[in-house]
Formats: C-alpha cells, sequence, structure tokens
C-alpha cells in the first residue's frame, strides 16, 4: 500500500471567517456554487499540496507536514487572489469561483504574496534594532523571524500569515512612528523601565495632554494634580475628555502616515482613559505612573 493512503489530505478546512470561507459559504447557500464544489476545491489542494511537498521533500517519502503545508499555501493564494479581484464583493468573487479555474488564482495569489511577502520583510528590517521595540517585548521575536524571511519558500499561514502578520506590521511602525513623534528625552527614560509598555506610553500621554504639559515626566505632584483637578466620580471630566482625544488626533494626524493605524491607537487611548477612570476611582491612579523604586520621576 502506498505511504500517501496513509495521510488525511482533508485536514485543512475553510475558516468561516476568511474571505474564502464567506465567499464559499454564501455561494453554497444560495446555490450560486455546485454542491460538489467543496470536492473540486479539495482535488485542487491535494494536487497542489503533494507538488509542494515533492519539490520540498527531504528523503523519500513525503511528510504529512509538508503536505499540508502545501494545501495552506494554495488555499491561502487562492484567497488573496480572489479578495483582490472582486474588491472584496462578495458576488463577483463567487461568479470567479463557478468556473473552477483555481490554478489562474493560485498563480495570481501567489505573485501577489511574493510582493507583500516581500513589503513585510522590508517593514521588519526597519524595524529590528529600533530601542521603541522595547514597548513591545513579546512581538520582537516574530519582528527579527520576519525581517529574515525568504518568500520563494514560504509555506503559507502555519510560518507566516499574510493578514495577520502584515498587519501587525503595518501597525507596529505606525506605532512606532508615533512614539518617535513624542519627546525623546521622556520616552528614552521610559524605555529604561522594564515595566512600561505601549499602555504605558499611552497613560503618561493622557496625562501630559489632560494637564497641558510637553513633557511625559510623572513626578508626585503631576499625578496627584491629574487626580484631583481632572477627575470628578472617578471619571474624567468631560471637557478634559475632548482636550485629550482631539489633541491626539491632531497629533496623529501629523505623526502616523496610515489612516486605519492612527484610528486603532485613538481607539486604544481611549481604552487606556477607562482604564486610568477604573484606577481612579479605586484610589490607585499613582501606581501607573510611578515606579515603586522612585517616587519622584519615571
Amino acid at each position: 500500500m502506498s505511504r500517501l493512503a496513509h495521510v488525511d489530505l482533508n485536514q485543512v478546512s475553510l475558516d468561516r471567517h476568511s474571505f474564502i470561507g464567506q465567499v464559499v459559504a454564501a455561494g453554497l447557500e444560495y446555490e450560486q456554487l455546485s454542491p460538489h464544489f467543496m470536492d473540486s476545491l479539495r482535488a485542487y489542494l491535494r494536487i497542489s499540496g503533494l507538488g509542494f511537498a515533492q519539490r520540498n521533500r527531504t528523503g523519500i517519502a513525503l511528510g504529512r507536514d509538508q503536505l499540508r503545508h502545501g494545501m495552506e499555501r494554495g488555499l491561502a493564494c487562492i484567497d488573496l487572489a480572489l479578495e483582490e479581484a472582486s474588491g472584496g464583493d462578495l458576488n463577483v468573487a463567487v461568479a470567479k469561483l463557478t468556473n473552477g479555474q483555481f490554478d489562474a488564482l493560485y498563480k495570481q495569489g501567489w505573485e501577489r504574496a511574493c510582493q507583500r511577502l516581500k513589503e513585510m520583510r522590508w517593514q521588519a528590517r526597519a524595524l529590528v534594532g529600533c530601542s521603541e521595540l522595547g514597548f513591545w517585548p513579546n512581538l520582537q521575536p516574530k519582528v527579527v523571524a520576519l525581517a529574515k524571511l525568504v518568500p520563494e519558500t514560504w509555506t503559507g499561514p502555519s510560518a507566516i500569515d499574510l493578514r495577520a502578520d502584515g498587519q501587525m506590521l503595518q501597525e507596529l511602525t505606525g506605532k512606532v512612528a508615533f512614539v518617535r513623534s513624542l519627546p525623546q528625552p521622556s520616552v528614552a527614560a521610559l524605555l529604561e523601565q522594564v515595566d512600561v509598555d505601549f499602555a504605558g506610553v499611552l497613560h503618561r500621554v493622557i496625562l501630559a495632554l489632560a494637564l497641558g504639559r510637553a513633557e511625559l515626566v510623572a513626578k508626585k505632584e503631576n499625578v496627584s494634580r491629574f487626580r484631583v483637578e481632572c477627575f470628578a466620580a472617578g471619571e474624567l471630566h468631560p471637557q478634559v475628555r475632548r482636550q485629550v482625544l482631539d489633541q491626539l488626533v491632531g497629533h496623529l494626524d501629523n505623526a502616523v502616515e496610515d489612516a486605519d493605524v492612527r484610528a486603532r491607537i485613538a481607539d486604544e487611548l481611549d481604552t487606556e482613559i477607562k482604564v486610568l477612570e477604573r484606577a481612579a476611582a479605586q484610589g490607585d491612579l499613582a501606581a501607573f505612573f510611578l515606579s515603586p523604586f522612585s517616587a519622584l520621576e519615571i
């Protein structure tokens, strides 16, 4: 019996949250795709997976992981090409699947994937080694790995997720630009504090904007004034909240190029305002600004 007979090639399934998953679900529900469509797609992915496994095997036998990677890569390429070719329109995408020309979509998606992977590598290399990454210690290993990626050997989402990892790099690039737009002596001081992450930076931005200060330095008297002047019943005064958010939005327009990242940072700052409000209501506000080892300055 062939060794391949023991390999389950049906393990790769459609994610209902992915674009192609939504397209296939809609096409089957409204009977625009054949009831046997999934059989045809799986058959193509098997061929794609086997071809990938044969090209990348290290011995005589084909490995399960290589087969799975090949199928995942095939599906990811079709997904990418389908979304771009349809402009995100489900109806247009369904129509493109009805002819079953998976190979054309795969080739188109592979070309776009290579281009996107090269862009991701460039973004990652621009980030590697920059001191601001200290505010995201959990992302540093991933950024280093992406800086070394070789698009031609991409094995699909199991190794690098074009959407998730690409979005992470885009967002991180914008956030680093934002941090670089802040007063650098204060940023340097914050980087020396191992317990300060990006949320901690936002806490200090909120305090500075609320008090009309140009620095992110947090001294005991600043925190006391912040608590007394800017809060009422555990919440920021409405005019203080507007002042903080309006100034941040204006600053982001000049500091961060990507509109989606600007919106993300603004949303995160609004979330951290709520965090500080809960801390103020519980009397724990100082803990967010003052190091236990220094009562005077961060």
